[in-house]
């Protein structure tokens, strides 16, 4: 019973790294877009300011 339990929280602990392993990758790309479209729309108010 104890290698039951023992091998489901391995189990457990194994997909939560790789859950949290998705979520950091996702909030990194999100993060570039982010900065991306900050960029972008500073760019772009910064050229309607000059016409």
């Amino acid at each position: 019973m104890l290698c039951v339990c023992v091998f489901f929280l391995c189990l457990c602990t194994r997909e939560r790294v790789e859950i949290m392993l998705q979520l950091q990758t996702l909030g990194v790309v999100f993060d570039s877009k982010m900065n991306l479209v900050g960029a972008l729309g500073g760019h772009f108010l910064n050229f309607q300011k000059k016409n």
